[in-house]
């Protein structure tokens, strides 16, 4: 799901959530290494490429975890 395809029903865009942890679930990588296992498997190991992925993924986490507080605090 996009962030531009998200409209003001919050228990709509909620369903569309896989999963989410009450509290950290800790994996056994770095969250670098946990973002970039797939790209490694797939055979891309460029320092440059791996980087780009990570920041531009962290990026949109942060997108996505403002979208939720906003989104929860509608919901109270």
């Amino acid at each position: 799901m996009l962030i531009s395809e998200i409209d003001n029903n919050a228990p709509n865009f909620i369903t569309k959530i896989g999963m989410v942890f009450q509290r950290p679930n800790p994996f056994p990588l770095s969250i670098k290494s946990n973002i970039t296992f797939g790209l490694k498997i797939h055979g891309i190991y460029k320092e440059e490429d791996i980087d780009l992925v990570v920041e531009n993924s962290l990026k949109y986490l942060k997108s996505i975890l403002k979208v939720m507080r906003v989104l929860v605090r509608m919901m109270i």
